[in-house]
Parts: structure tokens; C-alpha cells; sequence
């Protein structure tokens, strides 16, 4: 009998735990918290195998504990005043930024009208019957 998806991302999870144990060493982790994201390309995995496996999260959650580390940080927004200074030397003023977008939005307004005008001469021409006539000659006339 073939083997599911699950039960080899599962089997995948026990290898790399029961490697770890074995080894004498921990999986990777910043002291206080298990790196998922580190844990999971370690074995192969994506965090849609996280996600769709409540058995993966309940052996990791085993192993944190077992290892009196959380299994996971949740993230968090970092104040202004935080932000690191290569982030913050990119920024740009809320004024300027609220003037670039409404200078946008006025010139998407802009094209929008001319393309709505573009086509209601298209359609005008299109309607005229000596138009026809001149196309057949060649599409080409005196002005």
C-alpha cells in the first residue's frame, strides 16, 4: 500500500527530531523559541505541511517543551522609533506621499477620460459612410 503525503511529511519530521536527539544537539533555535521557518527547510518542508498537519505541530510543540523552548514567537509591528536605520532613511514624509498619490490618481483620472473619448471618436468615425469609401480606395486621401 502506497504511503500518503502526510504520513511521509510526518515521517520526514520524526527523522529530523529523532536525529537531533541523537545527536546530542537542538533544533535550530534563537534560546528562547524553535526557528520554524529554519526547522521545516531542514526537512524538506513547507509551511503548508505546518498548516495542514495538526500531528507536525503537536510532535514540535512536544519537543519545545521537552526542551523548555516555546515552539513558536509570534510576530509583532515594530514601533517608528524602532526601525532600523537603513529602513528609516528610505521613508518618505506622509505629506509627500499623500501628494504623490493624489497626483496619481489625477493622472489615472486623466487617462481614463482620454481613453473614453479616444473611443467615442472611434466609434464616430467608424459611423461615418464616406469613411468606408476612402478605406476601400486605399486608406489614403488629400486633405
Amino acid at each position: 500500500m502506497a504511503r500518503s503525503r502526510k504520513q511521509d511529511a510526518l515521517s520526514v519530521m520524526e527523522a529530523l527530531i529523532a536525529q537531533a536527539r541523537s545527536g546530542g544537539h537542538l533544533l535550530a533555535n534563537d534560546g528562547t523559541a524553535l526557528c520554524l521557518g529554519d526547522i521545516l527547510g531542514a526537512a524538506g518542508l513547507s509551511w503548508n505541511h505546518w498548516r495542514r498537519y495538526p500531528e507536525m505541530r503537536s510532535s514540535l510543540e512536544a519537543y519545545a517543551v521537552e526542551h523548555n523552548l516555546l515552539c513558536s514567537r509570534q510576530g509583532r509591528v515594530a514601533p517608528e522609533d524602532e526601525a532600523p536605520p537603513s529602513q528609516a532613511q528610505d521613508m518618505v514624509s506622509a505629506a509627500l506621499l499623500r501628494d504623490v498619490q493624489r497626483r496619481l490618481s489625477d493622472s489615472e483620472k486623466r487617462c481614463a477620460e482620454l481613453r473614453a473619448e479616444n473611443a467615442a471618436l472611434r466609434t464616430k468615425i467608424a459611423r461615418m459612410p464616406h469613411i468606408d469609401a476612402l478605406v476601400a480606395k486605399g486608406g489614403r486621401f488629400a486633405p
